[in-house]
C-alpha cells in the first residue's frame, strides 16, 4: 500500500487543533481543563470549541479504525494485540500515573510547595485521570472489541465497495443523531463514566466503523468533488446556524441533554456539521496535498507524542503568559503558537531516547 501523506498531514493538523482547542478553554472556551485564566465563557470561543468538538475527535476515531483494519490484516490478532497494548497501554499508563499528576501540580499555583512536592502530593492523594488520553483509553476498548470480532467472526467484517451514496450517509447521520439524543437523556454532555463522555460516543463509534469499512478498497482515496461538495455546503449551513441557536435557542431546555428541542437540535447538528468538514479535509489533503514534504516527514512521527505531552506544556505556557495584559484573541494566538513549538521540541527530544520510538 502506498503511503497516504495526506492522512499524515491531517493527523498533524488535528493534533495541533487539539492544542488550540485546549488553549481556548484557558481564556473562556467551553470545556474542562487543568487551569483557566478566564472563569466566564466567551460566545465566539464556545462556538469555536463546539465546532471542533463536532468533528476533530471523531476524525481521530475514523483514522484509527482505518489503520487498525490494515494493521490486524497484516499482523494477525495476537501480534496486533501485543502492538496495541504497547502503543496504547504504555502511554496511557505513563500519563495516568505521572504526566497527569505533574500537570495538576503545575496548575496548583496556590501552593507554596515546590513543583516536585506538589506532584508527589497529587500522587499520594491518588488523584489520577487520563486527561486527553481518554481517547487512548477508548481506543483500547474499541481495539479489543474489534480484535475479537475479527478473530471469531471474520465474515462479519465487511467493507465498502464504493463511497456510500448521499441518501445512505444522510440516513446514517439522522439515525446517529437520534441515538445520541437518547443516550444524552441518561448521560448528558459534560457527565463522564470512567472518564469517558459517553454522550459523544455514538458519533465516535459510527466514524470508527466507517474507517474500518473504508480501508480494504481505500475508499478515502476515491472521494470525488461530487461526493464532497454537497456535504461541505450542508456543514457550512449548519455552522452558520450555530451562533443563532446558541444565542436564542430553538426551544426550551439544555443543549447538553434532556427531552427538549435544544438537546435534539444539538444531537442532530453535530453529525451534519462534522460530515462536510471531515469529507472536505479528506478530499483536499488526499487530492491536493498527498505528496511527501520535509516538514511532513519531520512532524508526522512526532504527532502522537505531541498529543500525549501537550497538557503540561499548555498549562505551563498559560501560566507564563498570565501576567501579560492583552486581549484574549492575541493571548490565544501567542499561547497556541508557543505551545505548538514547545510540544514539537519536547517530543523531538523524547523520541531521541532509546526505544521510546517503539512505543510512540
Amino acid at each position: 500500500m502506498q503511503r497516504e501523506y495526506g492522512i499524515d498531514y491531517i493527523r498533524i493538523l488535528l493534533t495541533f487543533l487539539v492544542i488550540v482547542h485546549h488553549v481556548t478553554i484557558v481564556y473562556g472556551g467551553a470545556g474542562g481543563w487543568y487551569w483557566k485564566e478566564a472563569e466566564t465563557t466567551a460566545l465566539y470561543l464556545v462556538a469555536f470549541n463546539t465546532i471542533n468538538q463536532s468533528f476533530f475527535m471523531g476524525f481521530f476515531f475514523l483514522l484509527s479504525g482505518y489503520f487498525m483494519r490494515g494493521s490486524i490484516e497484516k499482523k494477525g490478532t495476537a501480534r496486533f494485540y501485543k502492538d496495541r497494548i504497547i502503543r496504547l497501554g504504555v502511554p496511557l499508563t505513563v500519563y495516568f500515573f505521572i504526566i497527569s499528576p505533574f500537570t495538576v501540580a503545575i496548575a496548583d499555583t496556590a501552593s507554596s510547595a515546590s513543583l516536585f512536592e506538589r506532584t508527589i502530593n497529587v500522587i499520594t492523594r491518588m488523584e489520577f485521570e487520563p486527561g486527553p488520553l481518554w481517547f487512548v483509553q477508548a481506543l483500547l476498548i474499541l481495539t479489543f472489541a474489534f480484535g475479537m470480532i475479527y478473530r471469531y467472526f471474520p465474515n462479519k467484517v465487511k467493507s465498502f465497495s464504493a463511497v456510500p451514496r448521499f441518501p445512505v450517509i444522510a440516513a446514517a447521520l439522522i439515525g446517529i443523531g437520534f441515538v445520541t439524543f437518547i443516550v444524552r437523556l441518561f448521560i448528558p454532555v459534560g457527565q463522564t463514566v470512567a472518564w469517558l463522555q459517553l454522550g459523544y460516543f455514538p458519533l465516535y463509534i459510527l466514524l470508527f466503523i466507517f474507517g474500518i469499512l473504508a480501508y480494504p478498497n481505500q475508499i478515502v482515496s476515491t472521494l470525488t468533488r461530487n461526493n464532497v461538495i454537497p456535504w461541505v455546503a450542508i456543514s457550512i449551513v449548519f455552522i452558520c446556524v450555530l451562533p443563532f441557536a446558541m444565542l436564542y435557542g430553538v426551544g426550551e431546555g439544555a443543549f447538553e441533554g434532556g427531552v427538549n428541542l435544544n438537546a435534539l437540535f444539538y444531537a442532530l447538528w453535530e453529525p451534519f456539521s462534522a460530515c462536510g468538514i471531515i469529507l472536505g479535509l479528506l478530499y483536499v489533503f488526499n487530492k491536493k496535498l498527498n505528496l511527501p514534504t520535509k516538514i511532513g516527514r519531520f512532524l508526522s512521527p512526532l504527532a502522537y507524542c505531541i498529543y500525549i505531552i501537550h497538557p503540561p506544556v499548555v498549562v505551563a505556557i498559560s501560566l507564563l503568559l498570565s501576567d501579560w495584559v492583552e486581549i484574549p484573541l492575541l493571548k490565544i494566538l501567542a499561547n497556541s503558537g508557543m505551545s505548538i513549538l514547545a510540544c514539537i521540541l519536547v517530543s523531538y527530544l523524547i523520541l531521541k531516547i532509546p526505544r521510546v520510538s517503539r512505543v510512540l
